[in-house]
């Protein structure tokens, strides 16, 4: 006797449509969330400027946004804002580590050595705060002065407050992922499912 073919019914199938469209609705929502959120600028005085790696060429040079990132560290120091700044990362997907290669931007640039924290070992945001946090906390610091991207700042934010500091969130002004339009939805995208696993996850 042959088998009969499992089938899904026709309402069912609807029910399952109508989820599916439900989440993307609500995803996209979310997305447009983040995106709201790269436009905040809070630059003020604070006790520290955390700069948060952004990867590294295969040449060994730090990448476009980690420039970019940097550059605005420096000018905030430069400007006052805090006398302390903060290089965070570690060895990602090749060497050197991200907050190496930041610290002789900033130092290059006049930031001396005694103004300067240096975390290297941190892979992810999760780990950029956790590391950063005792040695900010050995000098005092509860205010910070946040750089990063303008698409990772709803998830880094509130990353830092959950550690327990004060977040004041500054963006590049020119970050390479603000150039292109496509970029820009793409990071923005990978943004939103990455933020979604860091809020199901519950750390």
């Amino acid at each position: 006797m042959a088998r009969r073919k499992a089938t899904i019914s026709r309402p069912l199938r609807r029910a399952l449509f109508s989820l599916g469209g439900a989440a993307i609705f609500a995803f996209a929502g979310f997305v447009l969330s983040i995106e709201q959120y790269s436009h905040v600028d809070e630059t003020q005085p604070a006790e520290a400027i955390v700069v948060l790696g952004a990867g590294v060429e295969k040449d060994g040079r730090p990448s476009a946004a980690m420039e970019a990132r940097v550059a605005h560290g420096i000018w905030l120091y430069e400007q006052g804002y805090a006398p302390l700044v903060v290089a965070s990362g570690g060895v990602r997907v090749r060497p050197p580590a991200e907050a190496d290669l930041m610290a002789q931007t900033l130092l290059a640039a006049g930031v001396p050595q005694d103004a300067l924290i240096v975390e290297d070992q941190s892979l992810n945001t999760g780990q950029n705060a956790a590391y950063v946090t005792p040695l900010l906390r050995e000098h005092g610091v509860e205010r910070i002065i946040l750089v990063t991207s303008p698409f990772h700042q709803w998830r880094a934010e509130r990353v830092f407050e959950d550690v327990g500091f004060e977040v004041y969130l500054s963006p590049p002004p020119d970050d390479p992922a603000e150039a292109l339009p496509v970029k820009r939805i793409y990071f923005l995208t990978r943004e939103g499912a990455v933020t979604l696993l860091y809020l199901l996850s519950g750390s």
